[in-house]
């Protein structure tokens, strides 16, 4: 029964190397046979249960652990591996091999007590022949002895440097070229250099030692050993494989405690938590003895429930962790209060983990547990919603200045800057905390706490812009926002605030500025049905003061679909059909003002429109008359038998105004023949490139844009102004096509309509 034991695991710490569900199968044979087990080999099995669950569960670093807590893992303080007391571990080998002398053997030196091992070595050590003579086997032992007294002695001295050992071990290959004393030797000197952490040379004495080495249990230490090395090496991988195939060989109860342990130990440096878990709460239950004197173990199976999650038995086990560690470990005792800091906060005890968290960092200045539990103290409220008084957080803002200070490393730096800049912030000093954000940016641009701290200055900003505006201080607030544009992403900008912003620069008249504001803003605003026309209210009055009326008619078109407010509505349509009216285009201002009679409600006076509607009647009558007369004009030269007595400027005049108030009238058929043959007439005219423009227009409006923007692309190049203006003028004449205005604004330069 113990023998199908035995393979079973053997079978699986092999597999477990190679294979991560093949542990699944490999623990199947164990299920049935808890008869005759022994405890160690009940825990074995409970390692393989529990090691089960998790690959089922897919355990290890939580996946939900926020960006910084990974790091903290990863970057946890640095707790040197222990070695395990190698004097303590079971002896293994035959008594016999050491064969007595005097009535003592290696086998028993370490119950002699150390002032009768100082006796001894005077008694032997003159028996010890010269390395130069010929040697017989009754000077072997006195031999081996000697070095294994040095070896006793040393190590209950207070140094323990083992080098008098070392030394004699290194002359016994002399005296014993082919004795079973040698493995021995070999495998005491490898024992001696593990604790002097000469590992490489250690692990070159224990292969000398497996070499020449016959005896089952000799072996068995040696292999032991060997794991050890490779776990002090960190090759957490190979040691996990030599430890199994110790524990498959061996039959000593006590030898494999030792191994369960580094595997739990193994478990936890490879983040397999709830393995560690499994292994050392067996051993701590069931071997105590063994248990007690392991305080690192103890701290990996803290560590391990913490990260499962189990606080409650962290908590337990962290308390217990800080009571060793007092005393042994003092520089890694502010880590441990902090870690219970942290498990009390995921306890919902904020006020302990608060006042846990200042203990450390007032008591341990400059260790990390001390610079953690600054950034977890400043994470405290925006996390938690723990009411922090604000002398709290002037004394906050200090340790974290303090801890700014320091010599960090990278991952810990921009953590800290961040919190800097933020309780800056938070303690009302504004611009100094802007400043520590805009260094974080620039410093720690891959940072994924870029994110949160840009926000954090671009609400930061607006409220501070917002409070200026408010002041009536509009100076501060441009320089403001002039300088701090680049963090004040336009993109990100809401409805409302834009029409804060043009209120702004229209109190000083920057029209270009609203301009580029709604040139920059996201399409969604831009969008018919989204937002509620105000913020286009002032775009449009900023394009009539840049003397761009089409692109003003363009806005104002589109605000009707974006609200049904009766105030606004009635303000865009008194205002394009001011801008109708500019531009000459009589017949579409008289629709505006019907539809602004629709939502007058008593605030224009009737009178007001019959007045505005006789006027622009009157205004229409007289251009309806005027292109009759122009074309009196043109037909009387016409059929004039002496044309050539005609001033030629005054014809050629005539015929442009014919084809433009045809324009005007929205007559584009007539309007198109009146321009070609201008164009055709006068190829040199200085109007052509207005004909051009006009003649594209027309196109617009019949919605035929491929030729629009054939037309537009004889424009001479480099003298002629904005050609942006021209298709934003196509857009407003009706095409409403803005993809494809965007994607051609772009490769367009300016056009001068009056050279």
């Amino acid at each position: 029964m113990r023998t199908s034991t035995t393979l079973s695991l053997s079978l699986m710490l092999t597999l477990l190397t190679l294979d991560a569900s093949s542990p699944l199968q490999a623990a199947r044979p164990l299920v049935n046979e808890e008869n005759d087990l022994s405890e160690i080999d009940q825990l074995a099995r409970t390692y393989l249960n529990i090691q089960a669950d998790a690959l089922r569960q897919q355990l290890g670093l939580d996946s939900s652990q926020n960006p910084f807590q990974a790091d903290w893992v990863r970057n946890r303080p640095t707790i040197s591996l222990d070695k395990l007391p190698l004097e303590l571990m079971p002896n293994t080998f035959p008594v016999e091999i050491l064969r007595k002398h005097h009535g003592l053997s290696s086998a028993n030196l370490r119950s002699v007590p150390s002032e009768e091992l100082s006796k001894l070595r005077a008694t032997i050590e003159p028996t010890l022949p010269s390395v130069t003579k010929d040697f017989t086997d009754e000077h072997e032992l006195p031999s081996f002895l000697l070095c294994d007294l040095l070896n006793q002695l040393e190590l209950r001295s207070p140094n323990q440097e083992y080098l008098g050992s070392i030394e004699c071990y290194d002359r016994l290959p002399k005296l014993y070229l082919n004795s079973e004393y040698l493995s021995v030797a070999y495998y005491n000197k490898g024992i001696a250099q593990v604790r002097i952490d000469a590992l490489n040379l250690a692990l070159t004495s224990l292969n000398r030692a497996r070499e020449g080495a016959t005896d089952k249990r000799l072996l068995e230490n040696i292999d032991f050993v060997r794991g050890e090395i490779l776990y002090l090496q960190k090759g957490f991988s190979k040691a996990k494989a030599q430890f199994g195939e110790t524990f498959e060989k061996t039959t000593v109860e006590g030898l494999k405690v030792l191994v369960m342990i580094r595997l739990g130990d193994i478990a936890f440096h490879l983040e397999r938590y709830a393995e560690c878990i499994g292994i050392l709460e067996g051993i701590r239950t069931s071997y105590p003895t063994y248990f007690a004197g392991r305080p690192l173990s103890l701290y990996y199976l803290a560590e391990s429930h913490y990260q499962r999650r189990t606080y409650e038995n962290s908590l337990a086990l962290y308390e217990k962790v800080l009571q060793v560690w007092r005393t042994t470990q003092p520089e890694h005792y502010p880590f441990a209060l902090m870690r219970k800091a942290d498990i009390l906060t995921n306890l919902k005890r904020y006020r302990e983990a608060k006042n846990l968290y200042f203990h450390v960092f007032r008591t341990y200045p400059g260790t990390y547990g001390s610079n953690v539990s600054a950034i977890k103290i400043a994470d405290l409220k925006q996390k938690l919603d723990l009411s922090i008084s604000p002398q709290e957080y002037t004394v906050l803002r200090a340790m974290i200045n303090e801890v700014s200070r320091q010599s960090l490393p990278t991952y810990l730096r921009h953590e800290v800057l961040y919190r800097q800049g933020m309780l800056y912030i938070r303690t009302g000093n504004i611009d100094e905390g802007i400043i520590i954000l805009k260094a974080f940016c620039k410093k720690f641009a891959n940072s994924y706490r870029y994110g949160p701290a840009m926000y954090l200055i671009e609400t930061t900003l607006k409220q501070k812009l917002e409070r200026l505006y408010n002041a009536g201080e509009y100076h501060k607030l441009l320089a403001s926002f002039a300088l701090d544009t680049a963090f004040i992403p336009v993109r990100s900008f809401n409805e409302p605030f834009l029409v804060f912003l043009c209120k702004a620069f229209d109190n000083f008249q920057l029209y270009r500025q609203i301009v580029a504001l709604y040139e920059q803003i996201p399409p969604a605003i831009k969008r018919k049905e989204s937002g509620n026309g105000i913020f286009h209210l002032w775009v449009a009055q900023a394009y009539t003061h840049l003397q761009r009326n089409e692109d003003a008619l363009v806005i104002l078109e589109n605000i009707p679909y974006k609200t049904s407010d009766r105030t606004i509505l009635r303000q865009v349509y008194l205002y394009q059909a001011e801008i109708l009216r500019r531009l000459k285009r009589y017949q579409d201002a008289l629709v505006s003002l019907d539809r602004l009679a629709e939502y007058a409600d008593n605030q224009i006076p009737a009178s007001q429109l019959h007045f505005w509607r006789a006027e622009l009647n009157d205004l229409l009558d007289r251009e309806q008359r005027a292109l009759q007369e122009y074309k009196l004009v043109l037909s009387t030269y016409e059929a004039s038998k002496q044309p050539a007595k005609a001033d030629p400027d005054y014809v050629r005049t005539t015929r442009f105004v014919i084809a433009d108030l045809q324009y005007q009238f929205d007559r584009c058929p007539e309007a198109l023949s009146g321009y070609a043959d201008f164009l055709r007439r006068y190829p040199e005219d200085y109007r052509r490139k207005l004909a051009l423009f006009r003649t594209s227009l027309c196109r617009g409006r019949q919605q035929q844009l491929g030729k629009a923007k054939e037309l537009l692309a004889l424009l001479p190049k480099g003298e002629e102004g904005n050609l942006a203006k021209a298709l934003d003028t196509l857009a407003a004449e009706g095409t409403r096509h803005y993809e494809w205005l965007e994607a051609n604004k772009r490769n367009l330069n300016n056009v001068n309509f009056n050279d």
